[in-house]
Order: C-alpha cells, then sequence, then structure tokens
C-alpha cells in the first residue's frame, strides 16, 4: 500500500509545513 504511505506523507508534510 505505497498509495496510502504517500498520502499519509504529504498530509504530515503539509501540517508540518501549516
Amino acid at each position: 500500500m505505497a498509495l496510502l504511505v504517500a498520502v499519509f506523507s504529504t498530509v504530515r508534510f503539509r501540517e508540518f509545513s501549516l
């Protein structure tokens, strides 16, 4: 489930950017 990991990573990065 690479897609799930990619989405999770994106969300985490976005939250960190905030």
